[in-house]
């Protein structure tokens, strides 16, 4: 995704503000096990627990149109994770 987009609306009833960049990535890596060090994206500790279990992940990377950086979100599913999303508070 290129550009600016304002409201941009999700699936599971998630709309971000306005975007710059927006990246979804099932699997990034290799495994799960380059993925068990990585806390500080994980949605929660029991969908972290459920990725390791399912050997699946579900990245989101998001740069919103603002100076405050950009936003990495983990989790075993894609809903989990969009609806983190969803919950950012800018």
């Amino acid at each position: 995704m290129t550009g600016t987009i304002k409201n941009l609306e999700l699936p599971f009833g998630v709309t971000l503000p306005t975007v710059s960049s927006l990246s979804i990535e099932f699997n990034p890596y290799t495994g799960i096990d380059e993925w068990l060090y990585k806390d500080s994206y994980w949605v929660s500790e029991e969908e972290h627990q459920k990725a390791v279990a399912q050997n699946t992940v579900w990245m989101v990377h998001w740069y919103p149109h603002t100076p405050v950086g950009s936003y990495k979100v983990a989790a075993s599913s894609l809903e989990a994770v969009l609806k983190a999303l969803g919950e950012i508070e800018l």
